[in-house]
């Protein structure tokens, strides 16, 4: 029996622009997300031998070395690459590898290539109860004052075992 292997490709740093649609030849619509790829380049090169695994370093957008501390700027000097803003490391497998300084750019992917896609989410700040979990809101009469979007009771106002008799 055979060892079936799948070849691990590095990603890309991108940032989301949006979101619009297409459709297909049978009229069906899909959504699709927007993604800008912005200067990536392979910083450094991360071999079993070396380092015990096989990865790469990809960095996005170039940054000026005089807002660099010092270790940064010396991990960027010695691999030849200019300072990057975002660095992210990809696991790979042996067969794609490419060397240091390598650029990186959409044409990297096939079409029809499933990818796996992670991302940060904006941070939303304190919410109310009505969009934090989609609660209905209480009635706007019957004394309900300037409660209408708070939360309300969700347990018996006595506890249980004074209605056991």
């Amino acid at each position: 029996m055979g060892c079936w292997q799948r070849t691990l490709r590095s990603g890309l740093i991108a940032v989301k622009k949006g979101m619009t649609a297409a459709w297909d030849s049978n009229g069906a619509r899909h959504a699709i997300t927007l993604l800008q790829v912005r200067q990536n380049q392979v910083v450094q090169v991360k071999t079993l031998a070396k380092d015990g695994y096989t990865s790469l370093q990809v960095g996005s957008v170039d940054k000026e070395a005089r807002k660099c501390n010092k270790p940064e700027l010396l991990h960027f000097q010695a691999y030849g690459v200019v300072p990057k803003q975002v660095l992210t490391e990809f696991r790979v497998s042996e067969d794609a590898m490419v060397p240091s300084g390598t650029n990186l750019n959409a044409r990297h992917f096939v079409p029809g290539q499933y990818v796996d896609v992670t991302g940060i989410t904006i941070g939303k700040g304190f919410q109310g109860a009505m969009k934090r979990w989609g609660f209905k809101g209480q009635g706007a009469t019957h004394g309900a004052s300037r409660s209408h979007r708070s939360l309300a009771t969700i347990s018996p106002k006595s506890p249980i075992s004074s209605f056991i008799q």
